[in-house]
């Protein structure tokens, strides 16, 4: 979403920049564009640090951080764009809207950078340079925050996938022989020219949901299969081409055995809980009023620590909702998983 005073006069420079398939953009030029689209989610907001011209009514983006956009729909990240940036004024806004809670601003942008785009219209070349230079800034910006993947093939590009299920590592009834089956795979297709741009581990990765059998999977997976086809030297440029789902076998059924259960501390013995729910609906209250936490919500962690490591995420990949937008989370969830394949 770009945010900007002067949007009239600025709009082809923004256009030139945040142009398809790349970018989807939102333009706001009005405090009341701005309210119609205060709700949409959006992937990054380019807003002008001064905003003191038509019915802005001198607000700037820092204002514009506490208070329109404190209730983002998601967390996205902020660019600031201004051709002041040696005014005091403008470095006294950025301090102002870094000290703003979750204000995630990652880039300040030059308006030059901008208008260099579109300065002479005859030197074709060096100005699509300067463009995509200025784009591909943005968008590695971008990617390094939400964690996207950097494959971005074009339109007609075609995309080879590997999907593997059921590997159930772990199980104490696999074929002896079966251990060298993901060296198999990656050496035919080393052989076949058939190296993969994604590889999608489809469910049931483990046996029964353990640490110890996501370790054999990783070192499986790793060593024999990815490394081998991808080369050790680019595995790790090469991990957000992973994709991972889970599968019934990777639920930790141990957890969520818990949950019938307690442990009486004056017998020493595991005890029975009255009426208690196994399905992970809600917590069962206890005597006192308080709440007792399922077991079973931690019955996933050990897919989700091995598909972390695996993938390299960061480890706050969570949405925080603020104290105002929680009331709206479920209302805007949909929307959300509409456009989360697209950059706004």
């Amino acid at each position: 979403m770009v945010i900007d005073d002067e949007l009239a006069s600025r709009r082809k420079q923004y256009e030139r920049v945040f142009s398809k398939p790349d970018f989807d953009t939102v333009f706001v030029g009005t405090p009341a564009e701005l309210r119609d689209n205060i709700n949409r989610p959006v992937d990054g907001y380019c807003v002008d640090v001064f905003l003191d011209s038509g019915d802005w009514h001198g607000r700037n983006a820092a204002s514009l951080l506490s208070n329109e956009l404190l209730d983002r729909p998601r967390p996205a990240p902020v660019f600031l764009v201004s051709r002041h940036w040696g005014d005091p004024s403008a470095m006294a806004l950025v301090s102002e809207a870094n000290r703003i809670p979750d204000a995630a601003v990652v880039r300040y942008l030059a308006w030059t950078e901008f208008e260099e785009v579109a300065k002479k219209p005859a030197a074709k070349e060096p100005a699509k340079q300067r463009e995509g230079a200025l784009r591909n800034k943005i968008l590695d910006d971008l990617t390094t925050w939400h964690g996207w993947s950097t494959f971005r093939p074009g339109p007609d590009d075609p995309i080879r996938i590997l999907t593997l299920a059921d590997m159930q590592f772990g199980d104490k009834n696999t074929a002896p022989d079966a251990i060298f089956s993901e060296h198999w795979i990656a050496k035919a297709l080393n052989r076949d020219g058939l190296i993969p741009d994604l590889v999608v581990l489809a469910g049931d990765l483990a046996f029964g949901g353990s640490p110890a059998e996501y370790g054999l999977a990783r070192n499986r997976l790793v060593d024999d299969l990815l490394t081998y086809m991808w080369g050790a030297n680019r595995f790790d440029k090469m991990r957000d081409r992973l994709i991972l789902t889970p599968g019934n076998h990777d639920v930790n059924l141990r957890f969520a055995a818990c949950d019938g259960y307690g442990f009486d501390l004056h017998s020493g013995k595991l005890k029975e809980i009255s009426g208690a729910s196994l399905s992970g609906s809600k917590p069962d209250s206890r005597s006192d009023g308080s709440w007792r936490k399922l077991h079973s919500d931690y019955a996933l962690d050990p897919f989700r620590h091995f598909a972390r490591e695996l993938r390299g995420c960061r480890q706050n990949q969570t949405v925080v909702v603020n104290r105002r937008s929680r009331m709206r989370a479920s209302a805007s969830q949909t929307q959300v998983s509409e456009t989360a394949g697209r950059r706004s």
